[in-house]
């Protein structure tokens, strides 16, 4: 029952409330004006190369919120809204997706998603490229699953050569 409560927006997840204390208590934080030289930050695939982001639960640290605040504030002068349905966990890059309406479209989250994930399919079906519904990002996104899913299989062949198992 808390699951389809979860599904149809009703109840929010338990770990959103510890997520936006975090935010909130690492957005208060200063930062290290040579932070851009020392860590490798970056906002689009979302990832740092701090100690502090590999140690987190929710894989954010104090230059990714400070960035992801400054970007937001360019758009939209209140900058980031902690809203859960704003919010998207995705299981790979980018790991924390925020853009209202939009973020929906970007990760396909089964926990929280799961009857909207087939009429995204649906509605983004792979046809030929001169036909109308054709859908380029679709497309290259496809191309890129498949290439890692290729690469996965490869590794996995040479552990099981190795015995490896």
């Amino acid at each position: 029952m808390r699951y389809e409560q979860m599904r149809l927006g009703r109840i929010i997840p338990s770990w959103f409330d510890a997520f936006k204390r975090k935010w909130n208590q690492l957005a208060s934080r200063q930062i290290a004006l040579d932070a851009e030289k020392r860590y490798m930050i970056d906002l689009t695939r979302w990832v740092c190369s701090c100690t502090s982001f590999l140690n987190s639960r929710f894989l954010i640290c104090k230059h990714l919120v400070h960035r992801a605040i400054e970007k937001e504030k360019t758009h939209n002068p209140e900058g980031v809204r902690l809203v859960y349905s704003n919010f998207r966990r995705c299981t790979d890059y980018p790991f924390l997706i925020w853009d209202g309406n939009n973020s929906q479209n970007q990760c396909l989250n089964i926990d929280t998603e799961s009857s909207t994930q087939m009429d995204i399919l649906k509605t983004n079906i792979l046809v030929d490229d001169d036909s109308e519904n054709f859908n380029p990002e679709l497309y290259q996104d496809c191309k890129a699953k498949v290439a890692a899913l290729g690469r996965l299989v490869e590794h996995l062949n040479n552990e099981l050569s190795e015995n490896n198992l």
